[in-house]
C-alpha cells in the first residue's frame, strides 16, 4: 500500500518517538535500525553461523580471559556426544541475500529433512528493499512486554505500509541512533515470507533481547519439538535458530534442544560446547546494569535442564511454565 506525502513526512517527524500504544515505557528512544544492509551482504558474511551436525561442527577454545571470568579451567573440554546427529544451526539476523546463501548450505546439510527457521526475536523486524531492519529501543526492548500476537501486529502495522514512502534507518551506538541513511522504500517482506519463499517452514518464539524468554515461549518450543518428534522423529528434521546477534536468545533455544536430544550430557558440558560453537556462556552473569536480567537467565537455563530430566517432563505430566511456577 502506497503512503501519501503527508503520512511519509509524519513518519520522519515521529521516527525517534515510540508509539504510546503497546510499546514498553522504558524504551526511551525508538528508531528504525539496520540489522544488515543487503548491499554489503556479499562483503560481510553472515555473523555467528554455526552448524552442529556430522562433519560441520567446530568448537573453538575460549580465550583464557573468558575462561577465568567464567571460572572454568583452561584445560576443560566439553563432551562432544551427540553433536554429529544434532542437525541444528544458528546465526545472527540476515539480509535477503545472506538468507539465500544460507539456504543453500542448509539444504546441502539437511538433505531431505524438512528445514525449520526458528525466529527468536520479539522486536518488530522485516526486510526493506532486501535489507534487514528492525524497530529498536533501549537494550533492543521496544517491544518488551508484548505478547507474540501483539508483536506481530506491531510489525505488520509498522512495516506493512512502508512501500512508496521515505524512511530513515540508523545503526545503534550505545542504544542511540547513529549514521542515518534515508531509504526510498520500494518493497517490504516479512521474515516468514522470505523463509517460505525458499520452501522452508517458519516458527517465531518472540523473546526479548538479553533476557530469558517468556515461559509461554519455552512451552511453545517444547510443544513444537514434541510435535516434530511425533510426526517425523527428531533425527529427521533440521532446525535453524537466529535472533539479532545470534549469541544469547539463539543459544538459549539451541541449548534447550541439545539438552532434549542429549540427556546424558551434563549441563556444564552443554553450556560450554554451545559457547565454544559461537554463543554466549549462559551461566555467566555480567556485572552491569542488566545484572538482574542475566541472573534470571542463568537461573532459568539451569532449571530447564532439571525440568527436562524430571518425571513431570518425561511422563508429560506438567508443562515447563507450570513446573517452574510451583517453586
Amino acid at each position: 500500500m502506497r503512503m501519501n506525502r503527508a503520512v511519509s513526512i509524519l513518519i520522519l517527524v515521529l521516527l525517534l518517538a515510540c508509539t504510546a500504544n503497546g510499546l514498553a515505557e522504558n524504551s526511551s528512544a525508538c528508531f528504525f535500525r539496520f540489522d544488515m544492509n543487503d548491499a554489503d551482504a556479499w562483503q560481510h558474511p553472515l555473523a555467528n553461523v554455526r552448524f552442529l551436525t556430522e562433519g560441520a561442527w567446530n568448537l573453538v577454545p575460549l580465550d583464557p580471559a573468558r575462561l577465568e571470568k567464567y571460572g572454568i579451567s583452561q584445560d576443560t573440554w566439553p563432551s562432544t556426544e551427540g553433536l554429529d546427529t544434532l542437525h541444528i544451526s544458528g546465526s545472527a539476523e540476515f539480509s535477503e541475500n545472506q538468507f539465500r546463501q544460507l539456504a543453500e548450505d542448509l539444504r546441502r546439510l539437511a538433505g531431505d529433512r524438512p528445514i525449520f527457521i526458528i525466529d527468536c526475536r520479539m522486536e518488530s523486524h522485516a526486510l526493506v528493499n532486501g535489507m534487514s531492519i528492525s524497530w529498536y529501543g533501549e537494550h533492543n526492548w521496544a517491544n518488551k512486554g508484548l505478547s507474540l500476537a501483539e508483536a506481530e501486529a506491531d510489525e505488520m502495522a509498522r512495516f506493512g505500509s512502508l512501500p512508496g514512502s521515505m524512511i530513515i534507518a540508523y545503526t545503534a551506538e550505545n542504544d542511540m541512533p547513529a549514521n542515518p541513511q534515508e531509504i526510498s522504500v520500494e518493497r517490504t517482506m516479512t521474515e516468514r515470507e522470505l523463509v517460505e519463499s525458499e520452501g522452508f517452514q517458519y516458527l517465531r518464539l518472540a523473546a526479548s533481547d538479553h533476557s530469558w524468554p517468556e515461559e509461554e515461549a519455552v512451552d511453545a518450543f517444547l510443544s513444537f519439538v514434541d510435535e516434530c518428534d511425533r510426526t517425523a522423529g527428531l533425527e529427521n528434521v533440521w532446525l535453524h535458530f537466529h535472533c539479532h546477534a545470534g549469541k544469547s536468545r539463539t543459544v538459549i533455544f539451541m541449548a534447550i534442544y541439545d539438552m532434549i536430544r542429549n540427556p546424558s550430557v551434563s549441563f556444564e558440558d552443554i553450556m560450554l560446547r554451545q559457547a565454544m560453537a559461537g554463543g554466549s556462556y549462559l551461566p555467566y552473569v555480567s556485572p552491569n546494569e542488566l545484572q538482574d536480567v542475566y541472573a534470571l537467565r542463568a537461573q532459568r537455563i539451569r532449571q530447564v535442564y532439571d525440568y527436562l530430566h524430571s518425571p513431570q517432563y518425561l511422563e508429560k505430566q506438567m508443562s515447563w511454565s507450570a513446573w517452574v511456577a510451583k517453586d
